[in-house]
């Protein structure tokens, strides 16, 4: 299983850029940042894949720390910066 988040600094932001997503028809939610992500402020919206370019032109804030995908292997979360 596999899926992307974007993390940012703020959890203001996070709300904000979770409602405009919402908004735009992107199916997403809001998560806790997993650990191996080690930055953020705890919260971070999970996407789909094909869902990334629209959540890329949303997430152009100063706070954004970047995209991650979250891969769980065996009951293990392996998280790896992409972007």
């Amino acid at each position: 299983m596999s899926y992307l988040i974007a993390v940012f600094r703020a959890r203001s932001i996070t709300l904000k850029a979770y409602n405009v997503l919402q908004a735009k028809g992107v199916v997403c939610s809001l998560v806790s940042t997993p650990q191996g992500a080690e930055v953020g402020c705890g919260l971070s919206i999970k996407f789909e894949q094909r869902d990334f370019d629209v959540v890329r032109q949303v997430c152009s804030t100063n706070t954004f720390v970047g995209f991650f995908r979250v891969t769980i292997i065996n009951r293990k979360t392996v998280v790896t910066r992409i972007i």
